[in-house]
Order: C-alpha cells, then structure tokens, then sequence
C-alpha cells in the first residue's frame, strides 16, 4: 500500500569547492515499487513527484531522480561517473538520488541543508506490484494475472490478505528470490485467500457515519525480519490467522460468523476424553486494551488509538498493550482492539476424542457443541486444533 518507505543511504559523494554538493543514493526497497510519490525532510515536504522541489528546499535540493526499478537502462552518473556511474544499478531495487547544495544562494543566506541531510527522512509511495487470485482466471478469479509472472501483477494493494499472500510468494530480481518466502503456490490454498480477501474488501458503516473497506493497511519491513513474522503483523491488522490444513496454509477472517457452524456436535459424537477449561489456560484475562497504530498524517508515526475496555468481574483493570503498526486509520485499529477484547473473554477450550464425524471440524470452522453433562446447548465454539486418534 501506501506508506513511509526505507531510505537506506547506500552511497554518498561530495563535490565543489569545500564539497558545497553532496549527492545520496536511497534505497527505498529490495524490489520494484509502484511509485514515489514525496519525500520529507523531519516535518517539512521536501518534493512531490507532482510539484518538484518544494517551500524553503528550491535551490537547495538541487536534483532527485527516483527510480521505481533499478536497471541497466536506468542508470544515474554522478558527478560525471568516475565513481558511482553506468555500472552501479542497484538492479531491481526502488532507489532515489538527491543531491543538496549545502552553501548559500546568497552570502547572506544560509542553506539549509549546510549539514547534509537531515536527520529524518520520510519517503513516501506506492509500494511493491501484487499478485491477486481475484484476477487470475486460471484459479478462479477474472483476468491476466498470473501466478508464476510478475510481469502480469497488478498495483500495490492495501488489502492485507492480498499482502500476506504476496509476502509467502515473495519478490524475485532476475529469477533470484530478494523477499518474501519464496513458497510454491501449490502450497497455499487460493480459494481461502480469496474468500479472505473480499471479506477485507466488504463496507460496513461506521458510528459516526459513512462507511469505510473493513480492513486495509500498509507497511515497510526489513530484508532481516522473518516472512511469517512479516505476515502475522499484517494479519493482526485483520483479525486474521495462517492455519495448516491438509498441508496447505489458508486464510482466515475472523468474522461474526458464530450463527453459522460448519458442524453440530451432541453427546453421541463425543467418544471420550472431555475435557473443559473455561478459561483456556488464562489466569488473568484483560479487561482494556491500549496500544498505538500508524497514523499518515503525522508522517507515519505511531500515536495511541482510543483504548477499548469492559467492566473488570473482580475491579481490577488488566490492560493488554496491542500495536496495529500496519493499520492506517484510527476507528479501524479501536474497532479490531475491540473486538479482540471481546474474544480474549471466551478463551476456554473444550477437548474430546470424537467419532468420524469430528473430522468434518476443521481447524479455525464454527462447530455448535451439545453436552448434556455440562449443560450446553448448541455452545458455539471455533476449532483450534486437529488429529486422528491412534
């Protein structure tokens, strides 16, 4: 999606009299980008792709020269080229140059950039092409793309289905993994992405009106952070899981989904083995929870959304501190932490050995649960976890 991009200073190179010039290299990211949109030195924009060089920078920033997707064809010469010129290409990667006149225009002016470049610098764009199922005709979605051709993949999407999916295919430069995991498509379930994906997509209103998509998000990860580290942060933003089914990993919105169960269970089903734990495992469950989510009007940083919170049985507050760090907007990130509060006071978990028809619950269905020793009537439960007895 849209968001703040890295800007990795990769080379810099002095020029003139008392190097009054210095020219950077920004590497905004490890593979190619849909554009580059502005960039912004501590609080102030600096240039806008659609405006150039802006406010007190004119005559200081001297040039920038953005790249989407480093090649040979592309390349920038620096200072005639001696040094960083037609062989330096940072192929495949989203890269800017800038160069900045640290003297004054006048002898009565003070540049400012005297001491190079500031200690912030935001870059801001659209980032890496997707890959999305929903337009792939040959898996059942209604269009050109295709899953083994980054050439066919469509804009940056700010769905985070769409970018979870994207970061367990990953980013290839001339055939070589550069992001991402690099898993085979035969092992990911595209159906469960796109049911997934069109549930993020979905409208709902909004208590102060309007409506807005149910879930969207963007953000910025290192080369070093680990792909289902990477994903898990993304799925927070959605109140989504990764399950391992049948040796594929599928996709999961947990929606308000509890009025329609996938099977019904009764006494007869369970053979043995019941066990139940009304507080799965939990000694003290929260009662708020507070946390912070990014927010592009403060140049993406991450102030605190309103924090949700229930009545405490016991008149102690419990709090649990939850970071939306890809979720862009603030009523979204208090309406996931609300409804992950409201989860956090169901955490029991029912165990049993069940007949045959227990493999029909599949790991993250909704099963309603009847057991007359316990009292329950059509207890709705979802399932967490799965395996044939011996």
């Amino acid at each position: 999606g849209t968001t703040a991009m890295p800007a990795d200073i990769r080379y810099y190179e002095g020029s003139g009299k008392d190097e009054e010039y210095i020219d950077y290299i920004l590497a905004a990211a490890a593979h190619r980008v849909r554009s580059i949109d502005e960039i912004w030195f501590e609080d102030s924009l600096a240039w806008s792709a659609t405006g150039g060089v802006q406010g007190e920078y004119v005559g200081y920033l001297t040039a920038v020269t953005a790249r989407t997707e480093g090649t040979a064809s592309n390349t920038i010469a620096i200072n005639g080229g001696t040094r960083w010129g037609a062989d330096d290409r940072l192929t495949g990667c989203a890269y800017i140059r800038l160069r900045i006149k640290r003297t004054g225009k006048t002898d009565k002016e003070q540049s400012p950039l005297v001491s190079g470049m500031p200690g912030r610098v935001t870059v801001i764009g659209e980032g890496m092409p997707m890959y999305d199922p929903r337009f792939d005709s040959t898996v059942g979605g209604d269009g050109p793309m295709r899953i083994d051709d980054q050439s066919t993949w469509g804009e940056s999407s700010e769905n985070p289905i769409i970018q979870s999916l994207n970061v367990l295919l990953g980013w290839r430069i001339n055939g070589k993994l550069s992001v991402g995991g690099g898993l085979p498509p035969k092992y990911i379930n595209l159906d469960s992405a796109i049911t997934a994906a069109n549930i993020c997509d979905e409208d709902i209103a909004l208590s102060s009106g309007g409506s807005q998509k149910r879930y969207r998000g963007a953000g910025a990860f290192s080369t070093n952070d680990a792909p289902m580290d990477i994903v898990a942060a993304l799925l927070a933003g959605c109140a989504g899981d990764l399950l391992d089914c049948d040796g594929q990993l599928s996709f999961l919105i947990k929606t308000n989904t509890l009025a329609t169960p996938a099977v019904t269970f009764d006494d007869h089903d369970v053979v043995s083995g019941a066990s139940w734990d009304p507080m799965g495992g939990q000694t003290n469950i929260p009662n708020i929870v507070a946390g912070s989510f990014t927010d592009p009007s403060s140049l993406y940083q991450m102030p605190p959304f309103p924090s949700v919170s229930l009545p405490s049985e016991d008149g102690i507050d419990r709090v649990a501190r939850i970071d939306f760090a890809t979720v862009e907007n603030a009523a979204r990130a208090e309406r996931l932490a609300k409804q992950t509060l409201q989860r956090m006071q169901y955490s029991g978990t029912f165990t049993a050995e069940y007949n045959m028809k227990g493999m029909a619950a599949t790991i993250g269905s909704i099963v309603w649960q009847t057991y007359s020793p316990l009292g329950w009537i059509n207890k709705p439960f979802r399932g967490g976890s799965q395996k044939p007895s011996r």
